[in-house]
């Protein structure tokens, strides 16, 4: 719907003021910057079913979001900066194709490594202790 209503907005400023194509290109930038700071509110909310419809174009999303989201967590917690700056490129991605982005899936392919890294490094810290492995108890 932007690119429609982009256009819709361009060929209304020109027939309305007479301006040419560039001109109403950069008034339509203008317009759509005072529209979108006048309705931040409904922007942010609307944002959040972007950002979870983005989720999906991955079949393993189911475990690896929370996954993810769990592994985030626990890294601020224990201040473990190195996993923090490794995941935050991709989690940066996740949130900024769903705020400044159309909703297309593609987009969020860049947020995959986040999403396997996140369910991977789950899988290794819980792994040993579901299975009764646990590195703590084991003798070197």
């Amino acid at each position: 719907g932007q690119v429609t209503n982009y256009e819709k907005r361009v060929h209304t400023l020109m027939d309305a003021h007479g301006l040419s194509r560039p001109q109403a290109d950069a008034a339509a930038s203008g317009v759509i910057a005072h529209e979108f700071i006048a309705e931040l509110p409904s922007y942010v909310v609307t944002t959040l079913p972007v950002f979870y419809r983005g989720l999906w174009f991955d079949t393993f999303v189911v475990f690896g979001f929370p996954a993810l989201v769990w592994f985030v967590i626990r890294s601020i917690r224990r201040r473990d900066w190195v996993y923090l700056a490794t995941l935050s490129p991709a989690v940066f991605s996740l949130f900024a194709y769903a705020l400044l982005s159309l909703n297309i899936p593609r987009y969020q392919f860049t947020a995959l490594p986040a999403l396997a890294l996140g369910a991977g490094a789950a899988i290794a810290v819980l792994w040993p202790k579901l299975s009764g492995r646990d590195s703590k108890n084991e003798a070197a």
